[in-house]
């Protein structure tokens, strides 16, 4: 994964089996946002 802000698909095995997406920061492993299938994200690079 590139290092900073990256958007990533997700989805959840265990529980719902739903997919979603995710925003971290690959450097710090802070999840910034998640975000549905088919929504843009807040965050971005410049961001």
């Amino acid at each position: 994964n590139p290092r900073g802000i990256h958007h990533e698909l997700w989805v959840h095995a265990v529980g719902c089996r739903k997919f979603f997406n995710i925003t971290r920061n690959t450097v710090s492993y802070e999840i910034l946002e998640t975000y549905r299938m088919g929504e843009q994200p807040r965050f971005t690079a410049e961001h």
